[in-house]
């Protein structure tokens, strides 16, 4: 009876093993396959998604998401991709632009300048998730993965602008 026993527990933690291998490879190849069409959504551009965004951020205001695509101008001019109402902006202020999948801000020759993370900018930067910019009275922060403000990541909750 004893080794009755013995066999059908060694046969059912066969069974459990190989179930939790075919789950494993279940889920494995089903993140593999969202991985995949994710990717062919960016390459290809077949939906409107970005991978970065900006988001203005101004007290008292609710948040403004803009997605980031090859190049973004941002000034006061109505010309611009993000136009201003802040007479500290120039017409033509600044620039985001991707370069091999890295986003650099530019200052367009500006008179006041673009702040990141309260340090002046000298020359082209890249930008770096959260990274703050202030242009004027206007304040935006650059987030990297355009999936955490899909998700619901409270801090930049808003409307698509």
């Amino acid at each position: 009876m004893q080794n009755v026993l013995v066999i059908i527990l060694r046969y059912l933690f066969l069974l459990v093993l190989y179930l939790f291998l075919i789950y494993t490879l279940a889920q494995m190849f089903r993140f593999l396959k969202n991985q995949d069409r994710t990717q062919n959504l960016h390459d290809g551009a077949k939906e409107n998604i970005s991978e970065a965004q900006l988001v203005k951020i101004n007290e008292g205001e609710l948040p403004c998401i803009y997605p980031l695509r090859d190049t973004l101008n941002i000034g006061r001019h109505d010309d611009n991709d993000i136009v201003i109402a802040d007479s500290k902006a120039s017409r033509h202020h600044a620039r985001i632009h991707n370069n091999h999948g890295q986003y650099w801000i530019e200052d367009l020759n500006s008179k006041n300048g673009i702040y990141l993370n309260d340090i002046k900018l000298s020359g082209p930067v890249v930008l770096a998730d959260e990274d703050k910019l202030s242009i004027g009275n206007v304040t935006f922060v650059f987030v990297r993965w355009g999936h955490e403000v899909e998700q619901g990541d409270t801090r930049w909750a808003g409307a698509q602008c």
